[in-house]
Formats: structure tokens, C-alpha cells, sequence
């Protein structure tokens, strides 16, 4: 019999065929948990590790910011152009062919890196936070790693910060409503949980800075009344 499209059972498409085609794995698993995010969501079992999402998370950031880049370059190049016409002779001197490419390719690595670590970063601790306030929700039914897997699967929709204005719009509700869906499936809890324990670390660091705040102002307001 065949399986119905919508089997729990359902592959992700980047984790079972990321050594035979990278890219279609890519695109598969963005099409499906775009489109079908219950059955993606329900494919991700815990124990299947974390180094593939987090690869996966780290290739949809570093796409988005090269192109975001290159959108930004092309932006300011023609503000300069004129200073960029006057000077250059300066940049295709005999020094710069010997000196140019070290420099380039030492700045994408560099930037590469900082990309990297800077995603892999705020999964990991997003995730952290995320499956704290699960806790307190009493929702962790699985552990860290499925929910770090829910985060890192749920950044599809950030491939759209390629497009100006109305990506920056659509991908963080996107993002949103994949997370809940996923934290829903995943653990098994309801939308009310899902939500709470997303929003929870923001409403906490929000009283923290207001506590900080207040803070702040009750030692201002006794340096001036101590005069």
C-alpha cells in the first residue's frame, strides 16, 4: 500500500540525503517545512543528533548574508563611485595584485567564521531558552536536542531576507509560527504551551531591563537628593 503523503513517517530530506545531493536536500527540506510543517515537524525524531540542523541553520545564514552583502556593496558603490574613480589607479597598482587577493581571501574567511560562530551561537542559546521555558511550562516532554532541532529547522522561512522590504517582514512571522508548530508536534503539547515558552525568555529579559532601569534611575534619584 502506498504511504499516504502526510505519514508521520515522513524523511527529512536533508538529514537522509545530504551525501548524495546537498542542494535538493536543502531545497526539499525547505519546501517541506514550509509548506507541510506538521509532517516535517513529526519526521524529526530526538537522538538523530544536532550537527546537521545546526549545519543546516548555519547555510540559510550565511546565504542571507552574503547576498545581504552584495546587495549593500552594490547600494553604496554607486554613493562612492566617484571616489571610487578617482582612486583607481590607486587599487590596480602593482601592489595590489601581489597583496589583493591574500587580503580578499583573508576577509571571507574571516567573515565566514564570524558568521558561523555568530549562528551557531544564537541557536544554541535560543534553543536553551526556549527549552527553559518549556520546563517551566511544564512541555519539555523530549529534551534539549529536539528542541534545538525544532529551532534550527524552523529558520526556512529566513531564506526570504533576500528579498528588500518584504522579507524582513514575512520570515521573523514565518519563523514564529514553524517554532510553535514544531515545539507543538515535537513534544506533544498544546499551542498555548508553545507560545508561552517561546515568549517567556523575552518577557523575562524585559523585566530584567526594566528592573535595571528602575535601578538605574532610584541610584540617580539618590545622588541628586544626597546633595
Amino acid at each position: 500500500m502506498e504511504a499516504h503523503p502526510y505519514s508521520k513517517f515522513m524523511c527529512v530530506p536533508w538529514e537522509q540525503k545530504l551525501k548524495e545531493q546537498w542542494f535538493g536536500a536543502f531545497y526539499l527540506t525547505i519546501k517541506h517545512s514550509l509548506l507541510r510543517p506538521f509532517v516535517f515537524f513529526n519526521a524529526l525524531a530526538e537522538g538523530k543528533g544536532i550537527f546537521k540542523p545546526l549545519l543546516y541553520g548555519n547555510l540559510i545564514n550565511l546565504i542571507v548574508f552574503s547576498v545581504v552583502v552584495a546587495y549593500q556593496a552594490g547600494f553604496h558603490f554607486w554613493e562612492f563611485a566617484p571616489e571610487f574613480t578617482s582612486s583607481i589607479k590607486n587599487i590596480f597598482s602593482f601592489s595590489f595584485f601581489i597583496t589583493g587577493p591574500f587580503a580578499i581571501l583573508i576577509f571571507c574567511f574571516v567573515s565566514l567564521l564570524f558568521v558561523f560562530l555568530f549562528a551557531t551561537t544564537s541557536m544554541l542559546i535560543e534553543s536553551l531558552m526556549i527549552h527553559l521555558g518549556l520546563i517551566i511550562a511544564g512541555g519539555a516532554k523530549k529534551g534539549y536536542e529536539a528542541t534545538l532541532r525544532v529551532t534550527c529547522y524552523s529558520l526556512g522561512p529566513n531564506i526570504f531576507h533576500v528579498v528588500p522590504f518584504v522579507g524582513n517582514i514575512v520570515s521573523p512571522i514565518w519563523v514564529l509560527v514553524l517554532t510553535v508548530i514544531g515545539l507543538k508536534t515535537v513534544h506533544n503539547i498544546s499551542y498555548l504551551k508553545s507560545f508561552f515558552a517561546i515568549f517567556l525568555p523575552l518577557f523575562f529579559f524585559c523585566g530584567l531591563i526594566f528592573l535595571f532601569g528602575f535601578f538605574i534611575a532610584g541610584c540617580l534619584v539618590a545622588a541628586i537628593f544626597s546633595r
